[in-house]
Order: C-alpha cells, then sequence, then structure tokens
C-alpha cells in the first residue's frame, strides 16, 4: 500500500512537471514571437512573391527587394510650391551695400538653397551659398545693392520644394498597420527631408498635390538615421501606398528602412532569425 502511494505520488509529480515545462515554453514562443525585424535581415514571410513582406521599392510592381532602399532623383514639383518660411533679424552690425554676407542675430532653421527676401537690398530670388554657424552669418549668391541693411532688421527666408515618390509594398497575406519607416538623411544645414502620405487619396506625381488634401508626415525630419515613427497608415495585403519625400534641397539622397513588428502583425519568425 505504501509503495503504491509512492507510486501515485511520484506520478503526480511528473504531471505537474510537465505542464511547468509547456507553460515556460509558451512564454518562450511569447517572447520569441515579439521581437522586431527590420528589412536588413530576414523578416517573416506569408507569401512566396517576395523575399519581404513590407518593403520600400520604385514601384508597386517591385516584387524583389533589398533592406534598405535609396531615394535619389528629388525634382521641384510644377508649379514650384513654397515648403514653409522663416523670418530672422540680422546681427548688431549693419550690412554695407555690395556685400554677400550678411552677419545675423541666429541662423536657426536655415539651409543652403533658401531663398532670401529683403528688398530692394537683397535682389529677388537670391539664396543662401553658404551658413556659417559660428559666427552666424549667411553668404548670398548674389551681393546686396542699392545701400546698406540697417542691424537688427528681418530678413524673410523661404524653403523650396523638391520630390520624389515611391512605393511601400506589402506582399504578406495580411494587412501590415504596426511597422515603422525610418530614414538617414543626406541633407546640409538645416535641410531636411520628410515622408508624406495622401490619405483618402491619390498623388499628381507632377505637381505634387493630394487629391483628398489630406497630407500626412510620417517620419521625423532631419539628418538622424533614427527617425522611427508609425506612420498613419496600413498597407493592404498584395497592396501598395505611394509616398512622397519631399525635401528643402535638390540632388539629395535618403534611405528608407522599413521595420515590421512580427507579433502585432501575426507573422512567426523563424529560428533563422534568432
Amino acid at each position: 500500500m505504501f509503495n503504491l502511494k509512492r507510486k501515485i505520488i511520484g506520478v503526480g509529480l511528473t504531471i505537474l512537471l510537465v505542464l511547468l515545462g509547456a507553460t515556460q515554453a509558451t512564454h518562450a514562443l511569447a517572447s520569441i514571437t515579439g521581437l522586431t525585424y527590420n528589412n536588413a535581415a530576414a523578416q517573416s514571410v506569408s507569401s512566396s512573391a517576395a523575399p519581404w513582406v513590407v518593403f520600400p521599392a520604385d514601384t508597386s510592381t517591385t516584387l524583389v527587394a533589398g533592406g534598405a532602399f535609396p531615394v535619389t532623383g528629388f525634382t521641384a514639383p510644377v508649379p514650384t510650391v513654397t515648403c514653409g518660411s522663416v523670418t530672422l533679424n540680422t546681427g548688431a552690425a549693419n550690412t554695407p551695400s555690395g556685400s554677400s554676407t550678411i552677419t545675423m542675430a541666429s541662423v536657426a532653421g536655415l539651409g543652403e538653397g533658401m531663398t532670401a527676401a529683403r528688398p530692394p537690398r537683397i535682389p529677388a530670388n537670391d539664396t543662401i551659398a553658404s551658413i556659417n554657424l559660428a559666427t552666424p552669418s549667411i553668404t548670398l549668391v548674389t551681393a546686396t545693392s542699392g545701400g546698406s541693411i540697417a542691424g537688427g532688421s528681418a530678413i524673410t527666408f523661404t524653403f523650396p520644394c523638391f520630390q520624389k515618390f515611391f512605393s511601400i509594398n506589402n506582399r504578406g497575406s495580411l494587412s501590415a498597420s504596426s511597422f515603422q519607416i525610418g530614414q538617414t538623411v543626406n541633407s546640409t544645414n538645416g535641410n531636411n527631408i520628410i515622408l508624406q502620405s495622401c490619405s483618402g487619396g491619390t498623388w499628381n506625381e507632377t505637381t505634387g498635390v493630394c487629391s483628398s488634401g489630406a497630407v500626412n508626415m510620417l517620419t521625423t525630419t532631419g539628418t538622424t538615421p533614427n527617425g522611427f515613427v508609425t506612420p498613419t497608415l496600413t498597407v493592404t495585403s498584395l497592396g501598395t501606398q505611394r509616398i512622397r519625400a519631399r525635401s528643402t534641397q535638390s540632388a539629395r539622397t535618403t534611405t528608407i528602412n522599413i521595420v515590421l513588428n512580427s507579433s502585432s502583425q501575426g507573422y512567426t519568425p523563424t529560428t533563422s532569425n534568432l
């Protein structure tokens, strides 16, 4: 009788250990499926159409894409529109007529290629050739004329606008909404490239106009490679979203990356991703 009780207790302990092991395995699986992957490594694929589930590419018909995607060839939209403006004061010293360099109280937010307006002293459509952050001061492409600019005078600077379109494609079997977009921007001195979607409409890729008027910014601006922000868009299964990269400089490049959260999207990672 005593031996029988020992056997029953032993079997009970074995069952308990098996259940505990299964629970631990479930927790381990949960931690694995919560990992995030960017497309510098393998994403889980639920369709054989492409090696990536969600990826940036030139067009919506691109089926094969690598990791980081360079966006190049920015052009001015027609008609050219202004991306924004900033008004700043000159420094304490007067700027004599015929000078290309203007001492500023601040150069915050200024960038090479921006148009400067202080009529009639600064010629129409004159642009910033370079910026000295230490002075601070700006150098214009064309020198001032018609008299000096008094210290403390306000100058309005406008941002030019250049654009390039690309696609975010989803070749998975599920709609993707919990993914992030990041970019590494090649720009200088206050210039930036921002990524925008046209919510509920389509882009006119010549004029840069969104048909619905609802333009959403998807990422942070500037030159940081850590600009990952959850976008306000969903890319449906086997679908695409057209994105505009808008720049304050021409002849620049931004490199786009996609980060996909496997657990929230239901993609099951494989051991090759660990």
